[in-house]
């Protein structure tokens, strides 16, 4: 369960910090399919994991238009580099419009893909 929390409170968050960026049209891509699962489902639990899921619902009610997306681990990498390169960072790190040059590869790669 540790790793269903830390991915739907990755996902609270990052919806949260878009929001405040004035972001209102988003997809929210993510690589765990119980929590895709439980997000698309909608279903109220009386949980903390179902309290989180609620939270990021209303959160993404409150966009201009939302969308949650299931992208296998291999299908965002960068999204991976980032995960594991904030082991070595202390605080909190927010990209909009540039990245760290370790993930360069990686949003390259990204890139292609998403133009074959």
């Amino acid at each position: 369960m540790e790793v269903v929390m830390a991915e739907a409170l990755a996902v609270r968050h990052g919806l949260k910090i878009a929001m405040e960026a004035g972001f209102t049209s988003l997809v929210l891509e993510m690589d765990n399919l119980y929590v895709y699962s439980k997000l698309k489902k909608a279903r109220q639990e009386n949980t903390i994991l179902g309290s989180i899921l609620h939270d990021i619902q209303v959160l993404a009610s409150q966009c201009h238009s939302n969308s949650f997306s299931f992208v296998k681990r291999e299908g965002n990498g960068v999204a991976h580099v980032l995960a594991k390169l904030s082991c070595n960072f202390e605080g909190l790190r927010v990209w909009l419009e540039e990245y760290p040059p370790e993930a360069h590869a990686a949003v390259m790669a990204d890139l292609s893909a998403s133009f074959d």
